[in-house]
């Protein structure tokens, strides 16, 4: 009884070091006008030879997703657009990956990050894709 007791008090202390989110940034909003220019100056910027790209295509419209997302500076968005689009790129070694599947964030109407992770995967699956040739080499 001591045991089950000790552990009731030991998760309800550990209950309290549990974290909140951040603020939530974000508004909702049309899709950004210009997200395929957008998309290439990040790319161009941080992506790992990024003029090597090849089968590039996105997706013909945004989506809007409106669950929590932790951003890289510690806030959350909400209400935040995705762009999906797949590119061939290249790996530290030089070595081509294959064509992956990228969503770009859009909070605010500016990119504020990329992400290859499942949870996008299935975003963007189904997704309508056309060719991009802008971001290939």
């Amino acid at each position: 009884m001591n045991r089950i007791a000790t552990c009731l008090l030991v998760c309800v202390g550990l209950s309290g070091c549990a974290t909140a989110p951040g603020p939530i940034t974000g508004s909702v909003q049309s899709a950004p006008a210009n997200y395929r220019a957008q998309i290439i100056q990040y790319v161009k910027s941080n992506f790992k030879d990024p003029y090597s790209i090849r089968d590039a295509s996105i997706s013909s419209a945004p989506k809007q997703d409106y669950s929590p997302m932790p951003l890289p500076n510690g806030t959350w968005a909400s209400g935040f657009w995705v762009v999906c689009f797949k590119a061939n790129t290249k790996n530290s070694f030089g070595g081509y990956t294959g064509i992956r599947q990228y969503g770009a964030i859009f909070v605010d109407g500016e990119i504020n990050s990329t992400i290859s992770n499942p949870r996008f995967e299935s975003f963007c699956n189904g997704t309508p894709y056309e060719p991009f040739p802008e971001l290939s080499a």
